[in-house]
């Protein structure tokens, strides 16, 4: 078709032009006799242009600033929409590639084609033509056949001929239904069909630019330009005049209200404005299609036929779509527009518009809606949009809402949605939808993971409601975003994460993680087993009673109850995350908390909790009887703090517990269990129970009178002074007293447990000290002590004469070893006792008594003197020179140490009929066992026989051994008794 246009000649570089003001303008013998009368044109009645033919011949050409001419009229020319290098080259300029002239040589005018030659690209105009009125060729206007002419004669000195006419490189004619002036304005047609008798054109009906056969046949030649207007370019039409506006300029002021153009346009985002019409206008952006705003604007093409559109596109080229305008907007009338290859705005305006928005991803734009739209991509047929008449939308992808309020729905397809101003409801529908809502609180429907939905910052408070996992920041939001709440919906478990905002995010009724992502969020899961991601103190997560088992996972110190909380929650655990130092608290319900691998405090608050610290050295907040705190082997040294009776061990650990410390806090009286670790186990104010149960455990009672169970020896009980009555309960031989105690301890009572044989021992305090049923070993330690040994032959060790050993009848035979002058009866006694042995231990001079039992009094190694009292005693006392006393009962008085001046007792009420004296044959060598020889006894002063070993001086009372009899070695001293006893050798024994 478009060598239909062709002349078959074009220029080649940069060309010039020039109105020639003299004949001389034109070289010698320059000849151009169109007329056939012998006379050249610039010589028969040769005239300048005047200022209106040279606007014009501007506009035509290139579209300088000359006189009226406008900026805007630059991007209706030749140099606008070709690459030809066309420029004046100012007036009566011969050397000028096109010289133009007026003359009376054409009947009309005529113009030569590009050459080499003199006449190259000239053009003359008749002086005389006008076959309309007021349409002479010197008074040219947008519109009247004048102002076509010079766009005609114009196209001739570029290369373009006759468009009805064959020839040209490829000799064939434009095909006829394009051969008329709606394609170009190089046609003898005026429309479609007319007869070539030149032009029928209504006085202002011809073309006001190059049409679109005109523009593709010149960028042919000469290549098309894409710099004029390639930004973004606004084209504006006057319903009251026909003026065409470009970016705010006229660029066309037609002679009449006549619109009859075509538009070629550079690059850039571009749009037709046609918002003043209130006509039901046909607009089309394709390439080479027409838009008809008013019947009234359209051009009359002679013979009763009018021009199809007012203005129409011109074609691309290349391949390429910068020439392509984008974007439209109609006005109040029903309007029917279809867009083109670009994505297209489309904005009907009001009334009942149809939208065809043809290839590409185009747009229907409510922008200047009465009120708020409601408007569905996926209704194929017209829909009452509300705001902006009954609107009908084909092949439209995207929408864009009005001022107001707006309900706006997607289709399946990949939509844009923008709801602009107001509080609006965006619904993207099925595909990967971006959807931004603008100024207002809008909400957007989700239903796609790859949906997008998008605020700027101050553009009111945003909600997404999402069927599929979302999070409203991430990879779809490189730049963030400023959505504040999410909404899950449907029966799938699915997830919502925020963003840096405050966000509120609300689940289902499925299992959801809800993670709010920076700020202090507010987080409610609804029904379902949902898990919560906390990582702001002032974040919020909500959950009411029986909307199942619910988590919150925190990377910051939390609590499920408090100040955030003021009417309870009903969330059951809470796990730390990451690495830092932080805390968990519960609330009434029984928790599970679990910590991470730092130092945790965890608190269950009501509720039978379980607490798992994990790694880090962790306490545990107990205050109720089935919290369970869990640590595993290895995870640090942890510490219970309850308010309750509490164990480490027992029925709530089946499988033991690696918790090392419990410290019971408050002021009732209660008690503490450890575990089989070396526990550390601490008291309160009032009176508690501590039991280390296995290991070497250090316990602090504190204040109140405690008691402590012992079990291993390595058990450290402490007190400090004034802090109660404490008691102690050993299984193990155990001292209160000694190198575990380097600055002494302040426990009162000792009691020793189980069957075992084993020892106690007390401290410098006045303790009390109980016995097991076995044998045990009781030593007070210092101060007054009361020591009770119970069944078992038991022994006392005794270092204050205000000790009091404590034995019933039929508790075993028991032993006192005592440091200072003791009684087992008498004062400390009033009710008797049951101890049958007393031992003098040190070597100070102290005295030893006995009870109504069989006694058994030894004395040490000072001056003592023991009473036996009642019973059938054996006193023996020892070394130094003691005062022995049996008492009543057939006593026995035992001599075991060696003999010497010093070692010379004093038997103060030895009975002949029932009292015994024991010898040991270890000292009294040569004696020999059981009741001493009648040969070996003799009374008198001295041995009178070599028989003689026990000599009783009666007069003195002084009794002796003589190793010898009366041989050579010295009979010894050994006792005293009462002078004139009647002794015989039957009251000694040898043993």
């Amino acid at each position: 078709m478009i060598d239909g246009m062709l002349a078959g000649t074009k220029w080649n570089g940069a060309i010039t032009y020039s109105d020639t003001d003299s004949p001389t303008d034109y070289q010698a013998g320059y000849y151009s006799d169109g007329d056939g009368n012998g006379i050249s044109a610039q010589n028969e009645g040769f005239s300048q242009f005047n200022s209106q033919q040279m606007k014009a011949l501007h506009s035509a050409l290139s579209g300088t600033l000359y006189n009226q001419q406008s900026a805007a009229s630059v991007a209706l020319s030749v140099a606008s929409f070709t690459n030809l290098d066309i420029s004046y080259a100012g007036a009566g300029n011969g050397t000028a590639t096109i010289r133009v002239a007026n003359s009376n040589d054409p009947g009309t005018a005529y113009a030569y084609y590009p050459s080499n030659s003199n006449y190259g690209g000239d053009s003359f105009f008749g002086n005389f033509y006008d076959p309309y009125p007021t349409a002479s060729l010197k008074t040219p206007v947008a519109g009247n056949y004048a102002w076509y002419t010079y766009l005609h004669e114009m196209g001739h000195s570029l290369g373009l001929k006759h468009s009805q006419e064959t020839g040209g490189p490829g000799n064939v004619a434009v095909p006829f239904e394009y051969d008329n002036s709606e394609f170009t304005v190089m046609s003898y047609r005026s429309y479609a069909g007319a007869p070539i008798d030149y032009i029928h054109f209504g006085v202002w009906g011809a073309p006001q630019t190059y049409m679109m056969l005109d523009i593709a046949a010149l960028q042919t030649l000469y290549g098309a330009d894409y710099t004029v207007n390639s930004g973004n370019t606004t084209y504006i039409w006057t319903p009251s005049n026909g003026n065409t506006v470009i970016n705010g300029e006229v660029a066309i002021a037609p002679g009449a209200n006549v619109i009859f153009a075509t538009i070629w346009d550079g690059g850039g985002i571009d749009t037709y404005d046609l918002s003043a019409y209130s006509t039901n206008m046909r607009i089309d952006l394709t390439p080479g299609g027409s838009s008809l705003f008013d019947a009234a604007q359209a051009a009359d093409l002679g013979d009763g036929n009018s021009a199809r559109g007012n203005i129409y596109n011109a074609m691309t080229f290349g391949g390429s779509n910068a020439s392509l305008i984008e974007n439209v907007i109609g006005g109040s009338g029903n309007d029917t527009i279809t867009g083109n290859d670009a994505d297209n705005v489309i904005n009907g305006g009001a009334g009942d518009d149809t939208l065809n928005g043809g290839s590409g991803s185009d747009t229907a734009s409510y922008e200047g809606a009465a009120s708020g739209v409601t408007v569905s991509l996926a209704i194929s047929g017209a829909q009452a949009t509300g705001g902006a008449g009954s609107d009908t939308l084909n092949s439209i992808e995207n929408l864009i809402g009005s001022a107001s309020a707006d309900t706006l729905t997607g289709d399946g397809g990949n939509n844009a949605i923008n709801g602009g101003v107001g509080g609006d409801l965006i619904d993207g529908g099925a595909g990967d939808d971006t959807m931004t809502g603008g100024l207002g609180d809008d909400t957007f429907v989700v239903d796609s993971a790859g949906d997008k939905a998008i605020e700027l910052s101050g553009q009111g408070t945003d909600t997404v409601k999402s069927s599929v996992t979302y999070a409203l920041s991430g990879a779809l939001y490189p730049s963030g975003t400023f959505i504040e709440n999410l909404v899950l919906t449907g029966a799938a478990a699915i997830n919502g994460t925020g963003n840096g905002l405050a966000n509120t995010l609300t689940g289902n009724n499925a299992a959801n993680t809800l993670d709010g992502l920076g700020g202090a969020d507010t987080m409610s899961g609804g029904l379902g087993d949902d898990i919560y991601i906390v990582d702001n103190i002032g974040d919020k997560a909500i959950e009411l009673g029986g909307q199942g088992t619910d988590t919150v996972r925190s990377s910051v110190t939390y609590a499920l109850s408090g100040a955030l909380y003021p009417t309870g929650t009903f969330i059951e655990n809470l796990v730390l995350t990451g690495a830092a130092a932080i805390n968990g608290t519960g609330n009434g319900l029984a928790n599970t908390l679990t910590g991470n691998n730092a130092a945790n405090t965890l608190d269950g608050l009501g509720g039978a909790d379980t607490m798992n610290g994990g790694f880090g050295d962790d306490t545990y907040i107990v205050d109720n009887v089935n919290d369970v705190a869990n640590e595993l082997n290895g995870q640090g040294s942890d510490t219970v703090r309850s308010s309750v009776t509490y164990s480490l061990s027992g029925a709530l650990y089946p499988s033991g517990t690696y918790i090392e410390n419990l410290v019971l806090t408050g002021g009732a009286a209660i008690n503490g269990t450890g575990n089989g670790l070396a526990n550390t186990l601490t008291g309160n104010v009032a009176a508690n129970t501590l039991n280390g149960a296995g290991g070497a455990d250090t316990m602090i009672g504190g204040q109140g009178n405690d008691t402590y169970i012992v079990d291993n020896v390595g058990d450290k009980v402490i007190e400090l002074n004034g802090e109660g009555y404490d008691t102690i309960f050993s299984s193990v031989t155990y001292a209160i007293s000694g190198a575990m105690y380097p600055t002494g301890t302040s426990v009162e009572a000792l009691t020793l447990t189980g069957n075992a044989a084993i020892n106690g021992t007390g401290n410098g305090s006045d303790n009390t000290l109980t016995g097991n049923s076995a044998a045990n070993t009781l030593n007070g330690a210092g101060g007054v002590d009361t020591m009770i040994g119970g069944a078992g032959n038991d022994t006392y060790i005794v270092d204050n004469v205000g000790d009091k050993v404590n034995e019933l009848n039929g508790e075993g035979f028991d032993s006192v070893f005592s440091s200072v002058t003791y009684a087992l009866s008498g004062a400390l006694y009033p009710t008797g006792t049951f101890v049958e042995a007393l031992t003098l231990t040190g070597s100070t001079a102290i005295n030893g008594t006995g009870n109504g039992l069989n006694n058994v009094l030894t004395g040490n190694s000072g001056v003592n003197t023991l009473s036996g009292l009642g019973g059938n005693d054996r006193i023996d006392g020892g070394l130094g020179s003691d005062t022995l006393t049996g008492g009543t009962g057939a006593d026995t008085f035992i001599f075991s140490t060696a003999l010497a001046p010093a070692n010379i007792d004093s038997i103060t009420d030895f009975s002949v009929v029932d009292d015994t004296i024991q010898l040991a044959s270890s000292v009294f060598t040569g004696l020999v066992a059981g009741v001493l020889d009648a040969s070996a006894f003799y009374i008198g002063a001295a041995a009178h026989a070599s028989t003689d070993r026990i000599i009783y001086n009666s007069a003195t009372g002084a009794l002796f051994f003589d190793s010898d009899g009366d041989g050579a070695t010295s009979a010894v001293q050994f006792a005293t008794l009462a002078s004139g006893l009647a002794l015989t050798y039957a009251d000694f024994l040898v043993a």
